[in-house]
């Protein structure tokens, strides 16, 4: 899973140390990448491209799931699957997401 951090930061993980850079994104095998999104939500982030399809936590509707129709830099775009209408839901609501090939990868 392609994660990016949005400050510096170092982390160890099986052994190995690796290092985060804000706006370059590195690849992390998909249970290591999920465990540092539950471990650092506030400073690391999925890399989300339009066609990923994500799992959120919504405060009114609980957990759901689409596919992305657009990305900004806090938010995200996706046809909403209970209202059917375009909604723009922040990042932080994310609690997984998955590339084109439906494992994480791309």
């Amino acid at each position: 899973m392609l994660i990016e951090s949005t400050v510096p930061l170092r982390v160890k993980t099986q052994g190995r140390e690796i290092i985060l850079e804000p706006g370059k994104p590195v690849e992390l095998p998909p249970e290591q990448a999920e465990k540092l999104l539950r471990v650092a939500p506030d400073t690391v982030r999925p890399v989300l491209e339009p066609g990923d399809t994500v799992h959120w936590d919504s405060p009114l509707f609980g957990p759901l799931s689409g596919e992305l129709v657009a990305v900004a830099h806090e938010t995200f775009s996706i046809w909403h699957p209970l209202t059917e209408r375009l909604c723009e839901i922040p990042r932080a609501w994310i609690v997984h997401a998955h590339g084109l090939n439906g494992d994480g990868a791309r």
